[in-house]
């Protein structure tokens, strides 16, 4: 499953109508039937009345069959046409003439006091309006259609996308339907995954209406791929029953600093609650104390300090011949003396990836231009912020511009990249992307960048690829989140219980 701009999924169709065969108006009226069955499916529809408002484009045409099959399966259904009826156009108004000559009437929705009280009078609103034709500013009856059908506090349905939600920015520029469910067909668009998407999205449900998900690769297109359950489950390592820890490799965190002792333990906890071997700690020697009680299970090693932060040669002394990834920059701080610490783990041998976070990134971020003389796997974990510091710019424009920006410093510098935030993403150095659909507010805290950054060394050194350590860390970790939320609420779920519920669901996907 792929995540497509508007453009591509309109080749998508083209290339089905043209090549294959299935004509435009075949195609709507698959797209139709395959909806009214996903309603069905996910009892999204009572025998309440329900009602259809229809715009003038494919999304209109898409909810006029949608309408018939309903009122023919024996529901309560009202047609609503937001345009004059001059106004139609190629499939949609075809499909509306079908309506007309069976007798369906079709009211139109120009006035808005008439358009209150009859959008009133139902219980479900299906949104088929703009669908992903909005762009700019919103014209016509839409401008205040669509705040009035937000305002009714219906259950609302929208099909392919929220009308008024730009289907490749997810932007939002006057209003956009608050939908409940979105039920999006062939493949989620871009949108649904960028800025103000989640506000308007609901619950998103992929429709398949014949238009193939091959034919992404067939047209040798360009597009993120959604990370889905059963890629995080082919992508766990393997557990053979003859394993020891050295089996399951050795990782180390590098960091922490006078002023926080903290991110490191997270890091080592979550690398040991998700199936490495051995996880050495290396910490400034002056955290020593505090750290002995609180992380029995790692192998607690101390680096020289000044200052309270760690030194190079504190560092250096320490064996990292069987060491197999490094994870740098938890709880690090920004001391001069960091960058040569920096420098010298990107020359080590030994150590075959190093997983950059936190202010390991302000470290590296001079470094980055001699990655791919090391012959290193680096990555590097930023958040918005730490995205904008590495990429020069603001975090405005990284959030309208997330898939760009990790696309291009993944291929600039020859590194793998997971730009953090409510829709993660994963860069490789050669251009693929893949997208983390699930993420909320429980991790909105201090420290799950740290615990995702653990995931990802555990992994890693379990023998996962690059790719796929990433996205796994990052599904797992949102996934572990959102179950804790359900039981206890977004507002007080904390890394430290991520880090002990990881165990419950790792253990679904290896069933």
């Amino acid at each position: 499953m792929y995540a497509l701009t508007t453009a591509q999924m309109q080749a998508l169709e083209r290339y089905t109508i043209e090549t294959i065969g299935i004509d435009g108006g075949t195609l709507m009226e698959i797209a139709g039937n395959a909806v009214v069955m996903a309603l069905r499916e996910h009892e999204l529809l009572t025998h309440e009345r329900i009602a259809i408002v229809c715009g003038t484009g494919n999304n209109g045409g898409d909810g006029f069959v949608i309408a018939r099959r309903l009122i023919d399966l024996g529901y309560d259904v009202r047609i609503g046409l937001a345009v004059e009826e001059q106004q139609l156009r190629g499939d949609a108004k075809t499909q509306y003439h079908i309506l007309k000559r069976r007798g369906i009437p079709v009211t139109l929705l120009i006035e808005e006091v008439q358009t209150t009280a009859w959008l009133a009078s139902c219980a479900v609103l299906i949104d088929c309006l703009l669908g992903t034709g909005a762009s700019g500013a919103l014209r016509g009856h839409m401008t205040w259609l669509i705040p009035l059908i937000n305002a009714l506090e219906k259950m609302v349905v929208a099909i392919d996308l929220p009308s008024g939600l730009h289907a490749n920015s997810g932007e939002v520029v006057d209003a956009a339907i608050e939908a409940d469910y979105t039920l999006t067909l062939a493949q989620p668009k871009i949108g649904c995954y960028l800025q103000q998407a989640s506000h308007y999205i609901g619950e998103l449900i992929v429709v398949d209406i014949s238009v193939p998900e091959t034919l992404v690769d067939t047209l040798h297109m360009t597009a993120p791929t959604i990370v889905t359950p059963a890629l995080v489950k082919a992508a766990l390592p393997a557990r053979p029953l003859d394993g020891h820890k050295g089996t399951f490799g050795h990782g180390a965190v590098i960091g922490g600093s006078q002023h926080y002792v903290g991110a490191p333990l997270y890091s080592a906890k979550a690398v040991f609650h998700s199936g490495i071997g051995l996880i050495s700690l290396i910490v400034p020697e002056g955290l020593m104390p505090s750290m002995m009680l609180q992380a029995p299970e790692v192998l607690l090693k101390s680096a020289a300090s000044e200052d309270g932060y760690m030194t190079k040669e504190g560092v250096a002394l320490h064996d990292f011949t069987k060491i197999r990834a490094v994870a740098f920059g938890p709880g690090l701080g920004r001391a001069a003396q960091l960058q040569e610490v920096a420098a010298w783990l990107l020359a080590l041998e030994g150590p075959e990836t190093i997983i950059v976070d936190a202010d390991g990134l302000y470290m590296m971020k001079p470094l980055l231009q001699h990655v791919r003389a090391t012959g290193k796997c680096v990555i590097l974990t930023p958040h918005p912020g730490e995205m904008a510091m590495l990429c020069d710019t603001t975090i405005a424009e990284i959030e309208q511009h997330r898939f760009s920006y990790a696309r291009d410093l993944a291929q600039k510098f020859g590194v793998y990249v997971l730009l953090k935030g409510h829709r993660s993403i994963v860069a490789t150095p050669d251009g693929a992307q893949w997208l983390i659909p699930i993420g909320s507010s429980a991790l909105g805290k201090g420290g799950s960048g740290d615990v995702l950054t653990g995931l990802i060394l555990s992994f890693v050194t379990q023998r996962v690829p690059a790719e796929q350590a990433l996205y796994t860390a990052a599904y797992l970790q949102a996934e572990t989140a959102e179950k804790l939320a359900a039981q206890h609420s977004h507002y007080s779920v904390t890394p430290e219980m991520v880090v002990t519920h990881l165990g419950q669901l790792i253990a679904c996907f290896v069933k």
